[in-house]
């Protein structure tokens, strides 16, 4: 289990990167964001035009890209150097990472009434993310004690 957990957390922290990539692309270069064949999950453009699409006058796609990159990070660091508090500040990210993403759930499902399939992808994968460091940090006893 040495080195799979940070494999894995890089592996998914890198789905976010793409993810929040391309919404940070669309909002840079002012082009819509193509989601039309999402069915349900089509409301990107209603979600981005919302204005609960930036926080400080930062637009989420940003501080997401942000997120995901500084996970992918602290994967690598963790991949060659296990350390206990880089470990807990995995999960303080990714916790902080998940609680944003259920907020804005939230956010489409009872206030903007749109949902995009993009952010249903980060939050699919920062609840992936949380997940993984929670079990890296509290079961995966055997590796805790090889630090």
């Amino acid at each position: 289990m040495n080195k799979v957990i940070p494999v894995i957390t890089g592996l998914f922290s890198f789905i976010g990167i793409i993810d929040s990539g391309y919404l940070s692309y669309t909002r840079f270069t002012g082009t819509e964001i193509v989601c039309d064949a999402f069915g349900a999950l089509s409301g990107c453009n209603e979600v981005a035009a919302s204005p609960f699409s930036e926080f400080l006058g930062i637009p989420l796609a940003y501080l997401g890209l942000a997120f995901y990159l500084a996970i992918f990070v602290l994967s690598i660091v963790l991949f060659f150097k296990r350390n206990e508090d880089l470990k807990q500040l995995l999960l303080a990210f990714t916790a902080v990472g998940f609680l944003s993403s259920m907020y804005f759930m939230y956010l489409q499902a009872y206030v903007i009434f749109a949902f995009c399939i993009y952010c249903v992808i980060s939050a699919i994968t920062s609840t992936l993310l949380l997940g993984i460091a929670a079990y890296w940090l509290w079961f995966l006893k055997e590796d805790n004690q090889q630090e």
